[in-house]
């Protein structure tokens, strides 16, 4: 009934007997799959061609809990933390302040070879010319 309701007030003619045929459709087919409920409401409660479109946005907003422009209801924003190991054995206070974070927090690490590759080869050690080949 409240889906019914919805797309009377959308401008949709639903009359009850639509919705009589919505509810068997739904008794039929159940409400476990979401293309069932979808093809149940589309052919019991479309009446027009152009009627499709408003029933796809009402359906995508009572049945899926998307926004009327079609996007998914908007959830709160992740936080995350990227850090950078740099193999720097100092002891700063700065960890801290990163371990008291409930945001979930991402290290970033990088091999030899990177570290390398933005090196100047005129400051490379005889090891990291080994590496580097």
């Amino acid at each position: 009934m409240a889906f019914t309701q919805i797309l009377r007030g959308i401008g949709l003619a639903v009359p009850a007997s639509s919705t009589h045929a919505f509810a068997e459709a739904l008794g039929a087919v159940g409400l476990a799959t979401r293309d069932g409920v979808y093809w149940a409401g589309r052919t019991t409660l479309v009446r027009r061609p152009e009627d499709i479109d408003p029933f796809d946005r009402a359906f995508a907003v009572f049945f899926e809990g998307r926004t009327g422009s079609g996007m998914p209801a908007e959830e709160p924003p992740l936080h995350v933390t990227i850090a950078i190991d740099t193999d720097d054995d100092s002891d700063d206070d700065s960890d801290d302040e990163h371990d008291s974070n409930d945001d979930e927090t991402i290290e970033l690490r990088f091999s030899a070879a990177e570290v390398l590759r933005h090196k100047d080869f005129a400051a490379y050690t005889d090891e990291e010319i080994q590496l580097a080949q």
